[in-house]
């Protein structure tokens, strides 16, 4: 546009014809490729960078969600993609059935009144990549409510979280269940029925572990684990129920690991399939 810096009288030619329809992306990329953590097989529906990184990242030492694996692309590929104006995609996780990570362990621990009698059960939120250490202590401050107790957990990196002064009850206390589900990033707390006292059915007081599963290599990875099956709907035959897909992208295919399990007439099968 011009920029007038003086008085005076000026003739502009201003277009006043209808202006064309800009056209609107039409394209929807699929992704195949290893991630640390997420739904295994079956492609996802990802809108953008923050929900594949709640969808496919495994908690890190730090407690934030890493969605990064070694010597694989695939997260890169999906954040070029929404960093460069992509608006929608799907995203395979590719894991060998073999290569499948364990699940995590959930952790029981014993009430007060007796070892043999579940308290609370904690699960971890994702697939941790450290072990999550968990820690009943007494209750802090003057005149605790009866049967509270403080919960601290922590990871390997150094990442604490602490929830003061809970319980096992629903009436005027804070509920360990409610309180920990709403705000811990690590676990979730489920509380075991039980009957007696809300001291008797409180957790023991200790030091208790949460076990990491084992994780996900590319060992086992072959061919056709990429190339994958529409009856299963898995791998890059899978994308055959997503018909508004234009391009599919195996990032993953060039990647170092790959490579050196696959080898070059694997890799050929799958860019053939």
């Amino acid at each position: 546009m011009p920029e007038y810096l003086s008085p005076g009288v000026y003739i502009e030619e201003v277009n006043t014809g209808p202006r064309p329809i800009e056209g609107v992306g039409t394209a929807m990329a699929a992704f195949i490729g290893f991630a640390p953590a997420g739904p295994p097989n079956q492609p996802q529906l990802i809108t953008n960078w923050t929900q594949y990184v709640n969808a496919f990242g495994s908690l890190d030492e730090s407690g934030r969600r890493n969605p990064h694996m070694p010597n694989t692309f695939l997260s890169h590929a999906v954040y070029g993609y929404f960093l460069n104006g992509g608006g929608r995609c799907y995203v395979t996780r590719v894991v060998a059935p073999t290569g499948r990570p364990e699940k995590p362990v959930d952790l029981q621990l014993p009430s007060r009144a007796s070892k043999a009698v579940p308290s609370l059960t904690i699960s971890s939120r994702a697939t941790p990549t450290s072990d999550i250490q968990v820690e009943i202590a007494p209750p802090t401050g003057e005149n605790p409510p009866e049967g509270s107790f403080t919960v601290k957990m922590r990871t390997s990196g150094g990442f604490e979280e602490v929830y003061e002064n809970v319980s096992l009850g629903s009436k005027g206390v804070k509920n360990v269940a409610e309180t920990v589900n709403q705000a811990s990033k690590l676990v979730t707390v489920a509380v075991a029925q039980g009957t007696g006292t809300l001291l008797e059915r409180a957790p023991e007081i200790g030091s208790y572990l949460l076990k990491a599963p084992a994780q996900t290599t590319l060992a086992t990875v072959q061919p056709q684990h990429l190339v994958g099956s529409a009856d299963e709907r898995t791998g890059i035959e899978g994308m055959e129920i997503a018909e508004d897909v234009t391009m599919v992208c195996c990032p993953d295919l060039m990647s170092p690991l790959a490579i050196k399990e696959l080898g070059r007439d694997g890799i050929k099968a799958v860019q053939l399939a």
